[in-house]
């Protein structure tokens, strides 16, 4: 029989979102936004990703797993993920929930579910190195959640993309005028070929459509060289 929920917990559906001028370019950003290793550097709440499926160069499958906040159990997510260039206007990243045979839910997670969100990469009309960058994130934890938990997950996603800012510009100060063009000129084909050799994945050229569906998330890399928990009861 299920218990009725406490008056100091809440729904377990977050929704948040943070935006940030970063002095990059836009394809720089995007590089660090959706690396899953990089993620651990700026968003507290991230644990680890694992990549599950490459469906094209620009849509690939994966599973994400967040810290728990004590006294919940730690959160997991399998997500499609892609990236789309909207001509005259930037870049755009969407994920959302999936299942796939190779991302079976893990008895030492509760599995959540991604409803929306991703990043939005705009470029400065009057300053190539600088874009703002907006990040979305829609996600049911599953069950009622004390209400200190929901509040702690509430204010870390928007402070995230803080955290993005301060990691992607330190780095990218780093690089030499030669990197920092090639960064400034690039491409969406030859961001997709870097993305694939980071992922040690052999690009495939697929066909790119701005006006596909997207699901939601390297031939060199950056030369300096992307959550949510709860637990509560939710019945006996």
């Amino acid at each position: 029989m299920k218990r009725k929920p406490r008056l100091d917990e809440q729904s377990a559906l977050n929704s948040a979102k943070g935006t940030i001028d970063i002095k990059a370019p836009p394809f720089y950003v995007l590089y660090y936004a959706i690396d899953l290793e990089k993620a651990k550097l700026w968003n507290e709440m991230y644990a680890e990703g694992i990549l599950i499926d490459v469906l094209r160069e620009d849509t690939t499958i994966s599973r994400l797993k967040y810290k728990p906040i004590f006294p919940t159990s730690p959160r997991d997510l399998c997500i499609v993920g892609g990236i789309r260039e909207v001509k005259g206007t930037g870049l755009i990243t969407a994920v959302n929930s999936v299942k796939h045979p190779n991302c079976p839910e893990d008895e030492k997670f509760v599995r959540a579910e991604a409803t929306n969100g991703g990043f939005v990469i705009l470029p400065d009309s009057l300053d190539k190195v600088k874009c703002s960058t907006t990040y979305l994130t829609q996600v049911d934890l599953k069950g009622r959640l004390p209400t200190f938990v929901v509040n702690k997950v509430i204010s870390v996603q928007p402070a995230a993309v803080a955290k993005l800012r301060d990691l992607v510009e330190s780095d990218y100060r780093k690089l030499s005028s030669s990197e920092k063009s090639k960064w400034l000129e690039m491409t969406m084909g030859e961001f997709l070929s870097i993305r694939m050799a980071t992922l040690g994945v052999k690009p495939t050229s697929p066909e790119t459509d701005d006006d596909d569906e997207i699901g939601s998330e390297e031939n060199s890399k950056p030369d300096n060289e992307e959550g949510e928990e709860e637990e509560g009861e939710e019945g006996e």
